[in-house]
């Protein structure tokens, strides 16, 4: 059989050379009569192990649980936050610098724009309603639990008394992702003390 199917697939490159036709369509045309074809790996932001999985499920299924029984006051108290790069450099595309000539006059010219600007790090806090607080973290710091809880005191809490003013820190819910910074013992601590409540986040 399988000196049966090698002849089959010389005979169809020699076809397939008297057509013409490229290597690559001859490759999927043997790939075609075999009943088999070629796919691409399909892209996932992570490889997740069983446990991680059935992680994933469980958080998903107890946040549902919540949502269906609290409704919309649950969302509304969740206070989302989250560590981000922000660089500086103009943001103007090619196409957006494009300008009206004359046929004579030479094209107007502009520099590669170029990511050497600098770039600051920010701690984002958002609710349902908007923006809460936008933190600037110094150049050189590193965002560890000690540096995040201070966040949480001092500029978390000053940020909802002036944008949330008159309701207390218990009705709000952290939810953060699984950053050392944010799973860390001293974190989960302050956030006990504050007051404010946390919802799980699933593994990636």
């Amino acid at each position: 059989m399988a000196s049966l199917e090698r002849l089959e697939i010389r005979a169809i490159i020699k076809f397939c050379q008297e057509e013409g036709e490229t290597p690559s369509k001859t490759y999927k045309r043997i790939l075609g009569i075999k009943g088999k074809a070629s796919v691409h790996a399909r892209w996932v932001p992570r490889l997740l192990q069983d446990h991680e999985k059935a992680r994933r499920v469980q958080d998903s299924r107890e946040f549902l649980r919540r949502v269906n029984r609290e409704g919309g006051d649950f969302l509304g108290r969740i206070i989302t936050t989250d560590e981000t790069w922000l660089w500086f450099y103009d943001p103007e595309t090619k196409s957006q610098s494009a300008v009206w000539k004359k046929s004579t006059s030479p094209p107007p010219k502009k520099a590669r724009v170029s990511k050497g600007g600098g770039k600051y790090m920010f701690i984002m806090f958002a609710d349902m309603h908007g923006m809460i607080l936008q933190h600037a973290v110094p150049k050189n710091t590193t965002v560890n639990a000690e540096y995040f809880c201070k966040v949480l005191r001092c500029d978390l809490v000053h940020a909802l008394e002036k944008k949330r003013p008159g309701v207390p820190l218990e009705h709000f819910i952290l939810h953060m992702d699984n950053a050392s910074s944010h799973t860390a013992a001293v974190t989960d601590l302050e956030v006990a003390v504050l007051g404010f409540g946390r919802v799980a986040h699933p593994p990636y």
